[in-house]
This record gives C-alpha cells, sequence and structure tokens, in this order.
C-alpha cells in the first residue's frame, strides 16, 4: 500500500500483546524491539501483476528471553510511520533463544 506522499508498507513490526486487532488502530501496541524482534524491512516482497494482493517476509530470531509473537502488523517506516495493517496469529508461536520465525504477511486490497 502506498499512502498518498508516504512510503509503502514494506516493514514488519511484532508484539506479545494477545488484545485483538481493531480497525481503529495506528500503533502496534507493545511493539517488540529487542531480542531480535525489532521492526524490520522485508526481506522479500511478492506480487502477481493483475492481481490485488501482495506478500513481504521476514524471518526473525529469538536471541534472548521467551517470547510468544500474538500479532504482526505492516508498517511504511522503520521507526513511527503508518500501520496499515495489523493481524493477530492464528497460532502464536512461543520463541526460546535461538529460534526463528519466519513471518510472511499476505495484503488484499
Amino acid at each position: 500500500v502506498i499512502f498518498p506522499g508516504g512510503a509503502p508498507g514494506t516493514y514488519i513490526a511484532l508484539t506479545a500483546d494477545a488484545t485483538a486487532p481493531a480497525a481503529g488502530d495506528t500503533t502496534l501496541t507493545s511493539e517488540l524491539a529487542a531480542n531480535g524482534f525489532t521492526r524490520a524491512l522485508s526481506t522479500s516482497y511478492t506480487h502477481t501483476a493483475a492481481t490485488a494482493s501482495y506478500s513481504i517476509s521476514k524471518t526473525f530470531t529469538c536471541s534472548g528471553g521467551t517470547t510468544t509473537i500474538n500479532k504482526v502488523a505492516v508498517f511504511n517506516a522503520a521507526n513511527g510511520g503508518r500501520m496499515p495493517f495489523e493481524s493477530a496469529e492464528p497460532s502464536p508461536p512461543t520463541l526460546v533463544s535461538g529460534d526463528s520465525l519466519a513471518q510472511t504477511v499476505t495484503i488484499t486490497i
């Protein structure tokens, strides 16, 4: 998604917060910023011409502690920015140090 006068949503952020996503959310509550889960630029972007969806991906590696990932969000900036999409994890994974999470977000417009 490209916002008027803005960048496309290509950054992925995670949270352990289990509150259900709401249409009016503009920030990711308790966004993770440590232990390998800091918001990051996606490393993969895929789109098929003439379709109304695209996917972005990033693999996160837990570098300490135990964390359950309950939601993922897409932003258009590394810090701050706009959050056009937020989604609950269907089966929230619990990660310990050394575990990796390959996160793929598919956006359908």
